[in-house]
């Protein structure tokens, strides 16, 4: 479907026995690479400390006399500052070995300080880079053992960890916020601060979190009270994503470069615990070749989508002038006021789509962090601005399909993003009268594994437009 390169599935956020996950990284690649067919993967293990080795065997039994900073912590526990140099770099080098045509990344899970969660990879002076940044700025890392400075307590230390990284590594490292309305962690506010801290490293968030088969839902069980309903998923997303004209797009709508990925988080295999990698849910990322650096290049210009219970495995998204074609995360600048649109899906082999919502926000200017703006949570421009059934798209192939019009712009300004469904509106326990998303956190339906496979989505990054 691409001339140039393809979209191609991994997931950037999963666990092995080196954090608090429960399965060897021999067994999750296994499985990633191998039954669900992922091309690339970002291994994300926790920043803080923990006590086993590749093997899931106590370092207290293993290798008692080589944990460094032992007096900091716990005895036989070692902080993952030592443990991503002398364990994760060489058991991931072993299975790049053991895996040739797939990419391998060695990111961390870091504690976001004072709370909150975020993946960080550092793709350039590997692992000492990465091993340096989390012993610096992980909130759960209390190691006093090394010469380097700590800034890992307040939100100010997490601006400074992403100013590090922007100056530092601005080309070669990414940090995406993870599962972000869990913990009451990343208000607004946060989240603009940080982004306008470094701009070329925070990339994004995960809209779609891990532990879908949970019975609450993505373990979005840490908020309880009045405004618990924010702090749940919608159809498997968070609410940053599900809600149109909520927090995702009222970012979008400054014009900002943050983008959506989703992710795993897989810690423990189960029919009540988590899919593995692939198994649920996919990041499909653009590729001219499977390298590190079309990873990065991807990440940072929003090509990316995602895809649930593999409702699809394939887009084309562009919008066209007579001058110009564009897709995710890039700018058609035109003088005209009707663009043809153009969508292509390939579904996955046991799929069918309903429909496909094409949302659209007007964009204004950046917010000041001394406006009241700063800390809102909505756009009020965005809204569903064309429902495009699968009866109204023309079948090209058994499983592609397109849909091809003509688009007059509504705003001077303004931006296109695509969420597409397996399920028609009014769906009882899934969708409202509208097809949006219904919360997942049902006191009469707790989520299970078959629930979750029937209830899938895709939702992609923007393309935005500026008239002239």
């Amino acid at each position: 479907m691409h001339k140039s390169g393809k979209y191609l599935p991994g997931d950037l956020h999963l666990h092995s026995v080196l954090s608090d996950g429960s399965h060897t990284l021999d067994d999750i690649l296994s499985k990633a690479f191998t039954d669900y067919k992922l091309s690339w993967l970002g291994v994300s293990d926790h920043g803080g400390a923990f006590k086993r080795d590749t093997d899931g065997n106590p370092l207290i039994s293993t290798n008692p006399q080589g944990i460094r900073g032992e007096i900091y912590g716990k005895k036989g526990y070692m902080w993952r500052s030592q443990s991503i140099i002398d364990y994760g770099e060489p058991m991931l080098n072993k299975l790049r070995t053991q895996y040739p045509n797939k990419l391998i990344i060695h990111s961390v899970e870091l504690n976001v300080p004072p709370k909150g969660h975020a993946c960080v990879a550092i793709l350039e002076d590997e692992p000492n880079a990465l091993a340096n940044f989390e012993y610096c700025f992980d909130a759960m890392d209390l190691d006093q053992s090394l010469s380097l400075e700590k800034n890992n307590e307040s939100y100010e230390d997490a601006i400074l960890a992403v100013k590090y990284l922007e100056k530092n590594y601005s080309e070669t490292s990414y940090f995406i916020i993870n599962h972000p309305s869990t913990f009451k962690a990343f208000s607004p506010r946060f989240m603009r601060a940080l982004q306008d801290a470094a701009p070329k490293i925070v990339n994004g968030f995960e809209g779609i979190p891990g532990h879908q088969f949970r019975t609450v839902r993505g373990c979005y069980w840490h908020e309880n009270g009045s405004d618990s309903y924010l702090h749940r998923t919608y159809g498997g997303a968070d609410y940053f994503l599900a809600k149109v004209g909520g927090m995702w797009d009222s970012l979008l709508g400054e014009g900002r470069r943050f983008y959506v990925f989703g992710n795993s988080d897989f810690h423990e295999a189960g029919e009540k615990l988590d899919p593995y990698p692939g198994e649920y849910t996919k990041t499909y990322l653009f590729f001219e070749e499977l390298s590190k650096e079309n990873l990065l290049k991807s990440i940072k210009s929003g090509q990316a989508f995602v895809s649930t219970g593999d409702l699809i495995t394939d887009l084309d998204f562009y919008l066209e002038s007579s001058s110009s074609k564009k897709t995710m995360g890039s700018w058609l600048l035109t003088n005209e006021r009707t663009v043809n649109l153009r969508i292509k899906v390939q579904l996955g082999s046991n799929q069918k789509l309903h429909h496909i919502d094409l949302i659209t926000g007007e964009v204004k200017p950046q917010f000041s962090p001394s406006s009241k703006d700063y800390d809102s949570d909505e756009n009020p421009s965005a809204k569903v601005y064309l429902r495009i059934n699968l009866t109204e798209m023309q079948q090209i192939s058994e499983k592609v399909y397109e849909f091809r019009t003509k688009l007059e712009l509504p705003y001077l300004s303004g931006y296109f993003r695509l969420r597409g469904t397996n399920l028609a509106p009014s769906t009882p326990y899934e969708t409202d009268e509208n097809g949006n998303p219904l919360i997942d956190d049902s006191k009469e339906r707790p989520n299970t594994k078959e629930i979750a496979l029937k209830d899938t989505w895709f939702y992609c990054n923007p393309i935005f437009y500026r008239q002239y």
